[in-house]
């Protein structure tokens, strides 16, 4: 448990969390093109990454992020990899009803829209794109075969497809592809310029203060200069010198006391 990093084991404990007190049934969670535009169900988007079908389905989800979530972690920082799950969690799902659009037009059978998903493995499968494209010209292990870094995404796609039929393969796929929107697509420079936005902002706000600060001692100054000004106008220049004594001799007065007080306080210890 030490060794995982704070906001992967944060997932992990959420996940775990809602499959024992899920925030409601699965069937009122799951995400589907139906759901969501014809029944307005727009919290399912937020709720359906967190939610899962059974044990066995929230086991493998999460003993694969586990990994995945400690390297991440450790190598984008726990703010940035808040942020990244926030965005892949809403945008995989976004593009998995983009994609049920799709076959459903192309297709026109309405099974595709009505098709309900929930589970965090579509975030899973962006998050191996962005794991893999540490070393794309490394090698990794699918089902006993090597295949390279480059590929083995799509590869695991095709193998637990195969092996579970009953997995989500347009929510795996929709996760590949925002992996790869981020990779070698827009969204990473997007982002950043939404964080670096964000940072200007309170920049902004402490940099607005300081010129207000600097705005209000400039108007102390100009109104001390006008007094000065007025307080010497149309007098001869050989009472302008006397003026200004007369001005800072209360000031002088208090220092010699102060001085005074100092010595005397110095001769009677």
């Amino acid at each position: 448990m030490m060794n995982i990093p704070p906001v992967t084991l944060a997932v992990l404990g959420l996940n775990t969390y809602l499959y024992l007190f899920p925030a409601a049934p699965v069937m009122q969670v799951c995400v589907s093109l139906k759901q969501v535009f014809e029944f307005k169900g727009w919290r399912r988007l937020l709720l359906s990454p967190l939610h899962h079908a059974d044990l066995l389905h929230l086991f493998f989800n999460m003993a694969f992020f586990l990994p995945s979530g400690k390297r991440l972690e450790r190598r984008l920082g726990g703010a940035w990899f808040v942020y990244l799950l926030s965005v892949f969690s809403l945008l995989t799902r976004l593009v998995y009803l983009a994609l049920q659009a799709v076959l459903t037009e192309l297709t026109q059978d309405q099974s595709y829209s009505t098709t309900c998903a929930v589970g965090f493995s579509g975030v899973l499968f962006a998050l191996k794109v962005l794991s893999y494209q540490d070393n794309p010209d490394g090698e990794s292990s699918v089902m006993g075969y090597t295949v390279s870094n480059r590929y083995a995404t799509w590869a695991e796609l095709i193998v637990i497809q195969i092996t579970t039929p009953r997995a989500s393969f347009i929510g795996h796929l929709a996760g590949i592809l925002v992996g790869l929107l981020y990779t070698a697509g827009p969204l990473k420079a997007i982002m950043e310029i939404c964080a670096c936005f964000k940072k200007n902002k309170q920049y902004n706000k402490t940099a607005r203060n300081r010129i207000d600060l600097c705005i209000h001692n400039i108007e102390q100054y100009e109104q001390c200069n006008y007094m000065r000004q007025k307080m010497t106008r149309n007098v001869p220049d050989s009472n302008v010198t006397w003026i200004v004594l007369q001005l800072i001799s209360p000031i002088t007065s208090m220092q010699r006391v102060g001085q005074e007080r100092k010595d005397n306080k110095g001769i009677n210890e």
